[in-house]
């Protein structure tokens, strides 16, 4: 793939997957009403008809949105913020498991 098709790519994986993580974070079940957390977060799960949904959802938004980040880290390269892309690439190497491990605790295991 060519550096102008990964920006291309990129940037609209990025404003794709804030709109679907905005949406798909918006329905998510909110368990802030109930006193009590543990049996409050078991009956969301029970009375949501669309839990699985939600959470593939989320997963999409945030992949999508890491694709976006590292399209823009390697737009960086070679101008005077290489440094801090690199970084940045170092950081997605360690969040992109970590959200994917997080989604799946909280929407499969539950």
């Amino acid at each position: 793939m060519s550096e102008r098709a990964l920006y291309r790519v990129g940037s609209w994986a990025a404003v794709v997957g804030a709109v679907v993580a905005l949406v798909t974070n918006l329905v998510h079940p909110r368990i802030s009403e109930f006193e009590d957390y543990v049996g409050a977060e078991l009956r969301a799960v029970r009375d949501s008809d669309g839990w699985l949904a939600i959470h593939l959802g989320l997963l999409l938004g945030s992949l999508l949105i890491i694709l976006g980040l590292f399209a823009l880290a390697r737009s960086l390269k070679g101008g005077p913020a290489e440094g801090w892309a690199r970084l940045a690439l170092g950081g997605l190497l360690i969040s992109a498991p970590v959200a994917v491990l997080t989604l799946m605790v909280d929407g499969y295991a539950t």
